[in-house]
């Protein structure tokens, strides 16, 4: 479907000069329906001296809440072998995420046949899997499993190439950020440390579902030449995608100058929002991140009496309008006016959302298959310097309750963004 540009109707006044507008997908353009006409005298601050022209952001988007990683942090090992030991957590693939569930036990023991990886402090190896592992990222034929308790789905994660600083466990944009998906159990193991047990893998049958299990066996933990092991089990369920997290012992020495805390957690593989903090026991359920709508305008409208600009107006992480769908509804509105500080939604049902124009002159309308969807406006020759055009996008979205973030308008909004005309 094309992009329609609408006027605000009888009485807004909207004559020449104009704003031809057309809306980009891809590399494809898709003219709008008609001519965007704003009138130049009910626009604010024009300046006959001329001047630079010129892009504001101002407010911001609505709705930001990062569900699709999450995490538990353990400040040190002594409360982590309070709380951990014994325990174990599953997760189970429900839809976009994963749904998690604490509980106790579960470990299989590995037997006399289970392969050995190689000891290393703060490395990692590639291990084929049998046969494919279903992940949310789709199916995962090999494994990279990390000295540090991290096995993930690609060679991303290792150590302090990510993590910065070095042996800090608090979660992190980069955490959050890991180049692929992840599951942490993290903790600074050492099986390189002499007497240490190893790190093996070996399939068994459990339940009726075939898993294969990373055990870190009798581990020693830093500091090193002091007794102080661990044992740790991942289980990845080859027919279902479950993912188990066991812990049958976990030491609570205190005393490594690295660090002793163990971080619990997942994250998808590119980019993820920082989630908050959970606890032990806490309800687990992830899903595709939210994150604020947001509007970007280049270049800076330039009139002059020759030639005008053709302004590309974007708006970035566009919202399914309904989840999995693939589909995307967007506006572009532009005013003569702005609101200061915005007008919040909450009363219509999009608390967290505002509105930053006084009225929709002129609405783009568009339908995409992208999360970026680009609305070009040109700005004629001729227009006044100093001519101040304000813009909005809008989403559609099904209406949601998640936890504490309601929005049963359906709607999300960006940024405002004021656009200065000048002659250079």
């Amino acid at each position: 479907m094309g992009a329609v540009a609408t006027h605000a109707g009888a009485g807004s006044g909207l004559q020449a000069p104009c704003l031809g507008g057309e809306v980009a997908f891809g590399m494809r353009a898709v003219p709008t329906i008609g001519i965007v006409c704003l009138v130049s005298a009910m626009l604010p601050a024009q300046d006959p001296n001329g001047g630079a022209a010129s892009h504001l952001a101002f407010g911001q988007g609505c709705h930001e809440s990062a569900r699709d990683s999450f995490f538990v942090l353990l400040p040190d090992a002594a409360v982590a072998s309070l709380v951990l030991t014994g325990r174990s957590l599953e997760l189970h693939p429900s839809g976009l995420g994963y749904v998690g569930s604490w509980g106790m036990g579960g470990y299989l023991q590995p037997g006399a046949n289970a392969a050995l990886l190689p000891p290393s402090d703060d490395g990692q190896v590639a291990v084929a899997l049998p046969r494919p592992l279903p992940t949310l990222d789709g199916a995962a034929s090999t494994i990279w499993v990390h000295s540090n308790g991290i096995v993930a789905t690609g060679p991303g994660i290792d150590g302090g190439a990510w993590n910065s600083p070095p042996n800090d466990f608090t979660p992190s944009p980069r955490f959050a950020a890991a180049p692929d998906t992840a599951f942490f159990a993290w903790h600074d193991w050492n099986p390189a440390e002499p007497g240490s047990g190893r790190i093996t893998t070996h399939e068994a049958v459990a339940g009726g579902e075939s898993w294969f299990c990373v055990t870190w066996r009798d581990v020693e933990n830093f500091p090193a030449g002091v007794p102080n092991r661990g044992t740790f089990q991942f289980q990845f369920g080859l027919d279902s995608g479950r993912v188990r997290y066991v812990w049958v012992a976990v030491d609570g020495a205190t005393s490594s100058p690295f660090g002793s805390a163990h971080l619990v957690g997942y994250s998808p593989g590119g980019p993820s929002l920082v989630p908050p903090p959970l606890h032990v026991g806490d309800s687990i359920v992830t899903s595709p991140d939210l994150r604020s709508l947001g509007l970007a305008a280049a270049p800076p409208p330039v009139s002059t009496s020759e030639a005008g600009t053709l302004v590309h107006y974007t708006m970035v992480d566009a919202p399914e309008a309904i989840v999995g769908s693939g589909v995307r509804l967007g506006f572009l509105a532009l005013a003569a006016s702005e609101v200061a500080g915005g007008i919040d939604l909450a009363a219509l049902g999009a608390p967290g959302c505002a509105s930053y124009l006084a009225s929709f002159d002129v609405v783009f309308f568009a339908v995409a298959p992208a999360a970026t969807i680009r609305f070009d406006v040109s700005f004629p020759p001729a227009m006044p310097p100093g001519t101040t055009i304000h813009a909005q996008a809008i989403a559609l979205v099904t209406p949601f309750v998640v936890g504490d973030l309601a929005n049963t308008l359906g709607v999300v909004t960006s940024n405002g963004l004021s656009s200065r005309v000048g002659d250079h």
